[in-house]
């Protein structure tokens, strides 16, 4: 067993509360990318190498199959005094086979997963066309409007006023509720409209005072998440 220290493991635990907010499942810490990466199909993926720590560099790859699961294990014990992380390597040293957590009286087991049975881009590029600006009086305005509504999708558009995004949810009966959400702060000629799950952006969008959201050419959205960058894919 190797001992992981408090930065490796308060990174992996705080990584694994941001990607919660998704809904995530499966998050790759890589350590020879020097990033970590996570996935939820068809609507997201979270990319991010800048704050990955020196701590983690000789750690071998650690795959969670399981983000819920594993934090409600570390929740166990984490607040306790002496709580340490360990890991076990898989034979093969490619990869992290097993956590265990302790405390002086308490044992916590978590069985990770094989890096190479999961399919998760080690990178992703969508041309920038534009840069939104939500406050978050708009974001809690459209987290009402989705019991109001009962909808499932926003659509977010600058094709009434080019320099404003205007967000728009649809009802079953096709009564719609339109709001001019923010500004568009990058100067542009380039319209856009695309539909978004409107529950993740929510929940993405709404713990911030405002959130700066790029929108790429493909209709991606760019956002940070406690320092954790995010790509959140427009509904086919």
């Amino acid at each position: 067993m190797t001992t992981l220290s408090e930065t490796a493991t308060s990174y992996i635990y705080d990584t694994l509360i941001t990607a919660k907010l998704a809904g995530i499942e499966n998050i790759i810490f890589d350590t020879e990318m020097r990033n970590v990466r996570a996935m939820k199909e068809p609507n997201i993926v979270l990319i991010e190498g800048d704050n990955f720590p020196d701590d983690m560099k000789n750690v071998p790859s650690l795959m969670i199959a399981d983000v819920n699961k594993l934090v409600s294990r570390m929740d166990l014990i984490r607040g306790f005094t002496g709580f340490k992380t360990s890991y076990e390597e898989d034979p093969s040293k490619n990869y992290v086979r097993q956590l265990k957590f302790a405390t002086g009286r308490t044992k916590v087991e978590f069985r990770c997963a094989n890096p190479t049975t999961f399919r998760i881009p080690k990178k992703f590029v969508d041309i920038i066309i534009t840069e939104v600006n939500i406050p978050a009086e708009s974001i809690a305005l459209l987290q009402q409007g989705i019991s109001a509504f009962g909808a499932n999708t926003v659509m977010l558009s600058n094709t009434d006023d080019i320099k404003q995004v205007t967000t728009t949810l649809i009802d079953s009966n096709g009564d719609t509720m339109q709001h001019t959400a923010g500004l568009v702060l990058m100067d542009t000629d380039t319209k856009f409209a695309h539909t978004y799950d409107v529950k993740l952006l929510v929940s993405l969008t709404k713990q911030n005072t405002s959130t700066n959201i790029k929108v790429g050419q493909r209709g991606s959205l760019q956002l940070k998440v406690n320092n954790y960058s995010f790509y959140v894919f427009p509904q086919v």
